[in-house]
């Protein structure tokens, strides 16, 4: 029986327990190398991902052993150096934008100044699971829109 994932190289981050463990299991069954990053000790690379020198240890690591990476699970947003070398990346929505704003403001106003705040921190607009406000905002249209 073919697998799907034969000779794919898949990392991720948090892996050690719960959905990530499960996913990892998941790549395996089907034929894939599963590379995993967690800050909880076992048979795996330990290390927090949100540390510059450790991720770069970690990636340094994977494409020693395996050349390249396929796919990227990352439970942050800053996997970096991996993220650059992943062919495809997988990053739930963790984080919600709470907003407000002057009556009145356009929906491009709005996005405009979301997207450039978010992306002096080093995230894409589009990782967000939500955007929130006050209700006394609910009838804002540019908010409503975004």
């Amino acid at each position: 029986m073919e697998k799907r994932f034969e000779n794919k190289v898949v990392v991720i981050t948090g892996g050690a327990h719960g959905i990530g463990l499960a996913t990892a299991q998941a790549f395996r069954r089907e034929g894939a190398a599963v590379c995993i990053i967690d800050t909880q000790p076992g048979d795996w690379f330990v290390g927090d991902i949100s540390d510059q020198k450790t991720l770069e240890q970690f990636a340094a690591g994977v494409i020693s052993a395996h050349g390249h990476v396929d796919v990227l699970i990352a439970n942050r947003e800053d996997a970096g150096v991996l993220r650059d070398a992943a062919s495809l990346v997988l990053c739930p929505k963790s984080f919600a934008i709470g907003m407000g704003c002057r009556r009145g403001k356009s929906y491009e106003e709005l996005r405009a100044f979301a997207e450039e705040v978010l992306y002096e921190n080093g995230i894409d607009i589009n990782d967000a699971g939500c955007i929130a406000t006050i209700d006394v905002k609910k009838d804002e249209e540019g908010l409503k829109r975004l």
